[in-house]
């Protein structure tokens, strides 16, 4: 799948604060296989959990459209 780093950066582009630990200020987890700990914690009421492809398929247009079209409103 995608790099960690890759994920995070395209995170960061569309406006999202990446942060590596699960906390109550959390609202979605973009999973990677083999989460472990980090994953049974977002599991808590109201954080959404995607795995990294549907992530990538929710993303990639929006980066796309945002590099076309200059800041996302």
């Amino acid at each position: 799948m995608a790099e960690v780093g890759h994920i995070k950066a395209m995170a960061g582009r569309l406006g999202a604060k990446v942060a590596a630990p699960v906390s109550k200020k959390t609202g979605l987890v973009v999973a990677a296989p083999g989460a472990g700990a980090k994953l049974a914690k977002a599991a808590q009421p109201g954080i959404e959990t995607i795995s990294e492809a549907e992530w990538l398929k929710l993303s990639v247009p929006c980066v796309n459209a945002k590099d076309s079209f200059g800041e996302l409103n």
